[in-house]
This record gives structure tokens, sequence and C-alpha cells, in this order.
């Protein structure tokens, strides 16, 4: 008996996505191999959902059965328990109401927030009115290469001139990262530039904020900020001092101010304000009582593009040029 030998026909509707089948039968089997390879294609990326980690301890002795901040803000980081702090998740919020308004004596150095090579971490601080003294001996926090929200904190009494980089008594943001600071207060820093806050190649936005007493040796006695944008709101910058310049904020690049009173800071240029370049918006904010040995008691201006609008300046002086404002 002669046995027919079966053909194969390859179907060519199927050869542009790289499937070749037999036809007889299995068209099915195909459409639903495509249907799903579409799917796998188009479905999103799911990251992470976020973990809440909860802060029950002042203390600043990393390792124990407590979960202390310095511990939360590691498990944070790296996704994975840390002492007694649950296990960061995406983008993770470290909740400190069960500490609300008590005081972290920092023993370890400075509270450090750091990402990998990109930015891709996001971390929010709840700090229900919790204080973080540095006790003057290094700066109180710093943050790069991770997006971060400081909420309802107290920094004080940092002090970066004995640290290797000199910048940033309280807080130091650098490497892309975006922070905001929110209703929160920066008091009692030193550094040699930001004294309160020291930023490069960041965004800043911060609202609801006191930034006061602060003393930086050259530059930014309050604020100073390198390539990076700063928008505030609704904050005070007060009681500020640098060596040169800028005694309450001084900046090179985007400034966008709403409702910020700049007052009682003093500098050689730019007593309460120092912007190179900009541009700068000044929008429904006061200037006063700032001090300029030099120029630009209230405010000094570099180059740039400047809008001050519906603006108080009062009361602010200089010993040679600009008492409240130099264009120059």
């Amino acid at each position: 008996m002669k046995t027919k030998a079966k053909t194969k026909t390859i179907d060519k509707r199927n050869q542009k996505t790289g499937i070749a089948t037999a036809v007889s039968g299995h068209r099915w089997l195909v459409r639903a191999v495509a249907f799903a390879l579409v799917l796998v294609s188009v479905l999103p990326v799911v990251p992470g959902h976020a973990a809440t980690i909860a802060v029950d301890s002042t203390a600043d002795t990393p390792g124990g059965a407590d979960c202390n901040l310095r511990d939360a803000i590691q498990a944070a980081t790296f996704d994975g328990p840390v002492a007694g702090c649950t296990a960061g998740s995406g983008a993770d919020i470290i909740d400190m109401s069960a500490i609300a308004g008590g005081t972290i004596m920092l023993s370890g150095g400075a509270l450090e927030l750091f990402g990998d090579t990109n930015v891709d971490s996001e971390i929010a601080i709840q700090g229900s009115g919790v204080t973080i003294d540095a006790n003057s001996n290094h700066r109180v926090m710093e943050i790069r290469v991770i997006n971060a929200t400081l909420d309802n904190l107290q920094l004080v009494n940092g002090d970066a001139n004995s640290a290797p980089v000199m910048d940033g008594g309280c807080l130091s943001v650098s490497r892309y990262s975006e922070v905001t600071v929110r209703g929160s207060a920066i008091s009692n820093c030193r550094a040699m530039n930001g004294a309160g806050i020291y930023g490069k190649n960041a965004i800043l936005n911060i609202a609801d904020t006191t930034i006061t007493e602060k003393s930086a040796d050259q530059f930014g006695g309050g604020i100073y900020l390198t390539k990076s944008t700063l928008s505030m709101s609704n904050s005070v910058v007060s009681g500020n001092k640098a060596g040169t310049e800028g005694g309450g904020l001084m900046t090179d690049d985007k400034l966008t101010f709403s409702n910020v009173t700049i007052d009682t800071n003093s500098a050689q240029f730019g007593g309460g304000l120092s912007v190179h370049g900009g541009p700068a918006s000044v929008l429904s904010s006061t200037v006063s009582n700032n001090n300029a040995s030099v120029d630009g008691g209230g405010m000094w201006f570099v180059g740039g593009i400047t809008t001050i609008s519906s603006s108080t300046l009062t009361n602010n002086t200089a010993d040679n040029e600009g008492g409240g404002c130099l264009l120059y």
C-alpha cells in the first residue's frame, strides 16, 4: 500500500511576525500566540507599591530592635528590612507620627539619602514636627541622586565647615535630585556656602518654610544654589548673613518667589538676595531691613531677565549703591 506523504504549507501571512506554522488545522494557535505577544508588548510595567515605614524611636544608633530614622532611610533606599524597620518598596513614606514633636540628636554623622546612578527612587519623610539636631558637629542631611519630600521637619544646628565639602550646613542637595521642603524650619547652621541649604544640579521646591539665623563664610547665608532651579512660596528667609554675597539667598539659575519675605539679612553684595543670570521672578513678596556693606542692600541682579511684581521693598540699605535694588 502506498502511503501519501503529508505536505506542509507555510502561511506566508505570518512570516513578518517571525512565526511560521503549518496551515492545516493550526491557525487558531497562531492567532493566540500572536495575540499574546502583542498583549505583552503593550502592557505597562507596573512599579512596586509604595511602603510606609513607621519610625518609633528618636535614637540614632543603627541596628536596634526599634525603627529609628537612620535605619528607616536605609530600608526605604534599598527596599529591604533594616533593624526594626519594615522593608521599603517603590516610592516610600517614612512616617514619624509615633515620635511627633520629639528631637533626634544625631550621633552617627549626617543623614544621607542617596540613590543609584540614575534618579529612580522617591522618599517622603512626614516629620510630624520632629527636630533633627546635628549639635554643630556636621551637616544635618545630604540628598543626592534621589527625589525626596521633607514635610514638617525642623533641621537645626548643622555645621559643614568640618566636612570634606564645606557647603550646606543644614541641607545639601545635588546630583539631579528634586527636593520639596514643606511646612518646615531650617535654623542655626553654618557652612562655607549655603549655610541653610546648598543645591548643585538640583531642583528645589520650598513652601511654608522658614530659613533663619544662618551664617555662610562666602555665599548664600540662607540658601546658595548653582545650576539649580528654585520655586519658593509662602516662606520666610530672615536673619542670615554671608561674608561676601547673598545674605539671604544667592543663585545663578532660575528663581521664582511668590509671597516670600526676605528680611534682616546681610552681606557685602546683595544683602537680601543676589541673582546672577536668572531669570528671576519676585511676585507678591516683601524685601525689607536687609543691608549690603557695598551694593544691593535688598536685591542685587547681575544680568538675566528680572520680573518684580506686586512686591514691597522697604528699609533696605547699602553703603555704596542700590539700597533697595541694584540691576547690574
